[in-house]
């Protein structure tokens, strides 16, 4: 059971973060951590700090998934 909800985190996370890259969400160069944030706050037009407040907290409410989410992204989202 533990396994299956494993993978359908990993299945959630990768298709969040294929979302994002397909919305048109590309990471800055000139950025303070890996950029995901301010390439999300970019492509939706959103203030940069709320959305990593945002980010904070729903990792916190979601039992970590926000982080596996983040380093998905990371990986997966392209740098311009």
């Amino acid at each position: 059971m533990e396994l299956l909800v494993i993978l359908l985190l990993w299945i959630v996370a990768f298709g969040l973060a294929n979302t994002f890259r397909l919305a048109g969400a590309v990471r800055p160069r000139t950025s303070e951590w890996a950029g995901v944030c301010a390439a999300i706050a970019r492509c939706y037009n959103m203030d940069v700090q709320a959305v990593r407040i945002l980010w904070v907290v729903g990792t916190l409410v979601f039992g970590g998934f926000g982080l596996l989410l983040y380093l998905i992204c990371w990986a997966m989202l392209p740098q311009e």
